[in-house]
């Protein structure tokens, strides 16, 4: 998607924490598409080629580490950060989502800070964004004047 943000892909398949997500990232002025089933969501990251997935390992057609493997053994996505958020929080987990190529993971309920700091550790977010591209990020540069995401952007 040349000359455009490329949006971050929610793949979750549960309405109330797609919608949960969607929201806190569009008010944190990221772009998102999403996605309730893994065949549609590894048909959106194909085509639109998303900045970041957020991906439940819970998904009513195939199972959520799979998905992780298969973005990750396609060239066209296997660059793509893939962050786990799921209610699978037992010993090991982390681990097997690590394992399958997930670049990290958060166990549900996730709270809008740890996600926001988790996507700031693989984007650059969209007020140092638009620092980046010599645009006027506003008057507080961010949520009361922070940065939410945790990080600048350095080398872009």
């Amino acid at each position: 998607m040349p000359g455009s943000v490329r949006p971050i892909l929610i793949l979750e398949d549960d309405p109330a924490n797609s919608e949960m997500m969607q929201v806190l990232l569009e008010e944190e002025g990221y772009a998102t598409l999403s996605a309730g089933t893994a065949a549609a969501g590894l048909e959106l990251a194909g085509s639109c080629k998303p900045s970041l997935i957020l991906l439940d390992l819970r998904l009513p057609d195939m199972d959520g580490l799979e998905v992780a493997r298969r973005l990750k053994s396609d060239p066209d996505t296997r660059s793509i950060p893939v962050v786990a958020v799921t209610a699978q929080a037992m010993s090991g987990d982390c681990e097997r989502a690590l394992s399958a190529g997930c670049d990290a993971y958060l166990s549900k309920p996730v709270t809008p800070p740890d996600l926001l700091a988790v996507i700031g550790r693989f984007l650059c977010g969209p007020v140092e964004a638009r620092q980046v591209r010599g645009e006027d990020p506003g008057p507080t540069g961010g949520v009361g004047g922070e940065r939410p995401w945790g990080i600048a952007c350095r080398g872009r």
